[in-house]
């Protein structure tokens, strides 16, 4: 009888403890952490494959290289060069751009690139003009006026699944002298992220330069370029 008492009290001892070890701590704390931080300007891409980025960067010589971060951003933008040509006669001609642009380093293009980081993309348009060409401050190539022709529109595989932005036509026009033309837009919820268009023909670049008859001459002759990136539609 001692024995069985002895044991049925370390029982419920036993008992006991095992129930004040459950009642110990039942709380704690701890946090779930995210960070942001500002945007940097996007890397410009490989136009012949869009899936690296191009290496080397593009520089002044080549082009307009975006340094400011945003949600809507036209990246790069190029110079366009139709190199150096003899006067062989005076009838009007067709010039193909060369590669690099003078004073630049690329070999590809010419292409510009955007990035739309917003939260609902699209709803843009970019845009060029052209001034009137110039030669020592005189106005020249009365007439002239740029084609890009059968252009391309690429980006990353990561934006596979989403529309992209339409070139706004095969054959686009671009008076020196004239008005601002569209060449890329995108609708409301279209190309997230990074798109490229870029005018690479099979043999040749697909950026021309037509100059009428009767108004070569010797010189440097040079249009300004204006790019714009418009939160729009262009008509």
């Amino acid at each position: 009888m001692k024995w069985n008492k002895v044991t049925g009290w370390m029982i419920g001892l036993w008992v006991v403890g095992n129930v004040m070890t459950v009642n110990a701590a039942t709380t704690g704390t701890t946090n779930a952490i995210i960070d942001f931080v500002d945007l940097e300007p996007p890397e410009i891409l490989d136009p012949e494959n869009p899936d690296i980025v191009l290496d080397p960067q593009p520089n002044e010589g080549d082009g307009d290289v975006n340094d400011t971060a945003g949600d809507l951003t036209l990246d790069f933008v190029p110079h366009l060069y139709f190199g150096s040509n003899e006067i062989e006669n005076d009838l009007a001609a067709r010039y193909e751009a060369v590669l690099p642009a003078k004073g630049g380093s690329l070999t590809k293009g010419p292409f510009l690139q955007v990035t739309d980081r917003r939260i609902i993309p699209g709803q843009w348009t970019v845009s060029v003009q052209a001034t009137a060409f110039e030669s020592n401050g005189v106005a020249t190539l009365t007439g002239a006026y740029l084609t890009f022709s059968n252009g391309v529109v690429d980006s990353p595989a990561t934006n596979s699944g989403f529309d992209g932005p339409d070139l706004r036509g095969t054959e686009i026009r671009v008076d020196a002298g004239g008005g601002a033309v569209p060449l890329l837009s995108a609708d409301t919820g279209e190309a997230p992220f990074t798109w490229i268009a870029h005018w690479i023909g099979p043999g040749d670049v697909g950026v021309f330069l037509d100059i009428p008859i009767n108004t070569k001459q010797v010189g440097e002759h040079t249009s300004e370029l204006t790019w714009t990136l418009s939160p729009d539609l262009a008509p």
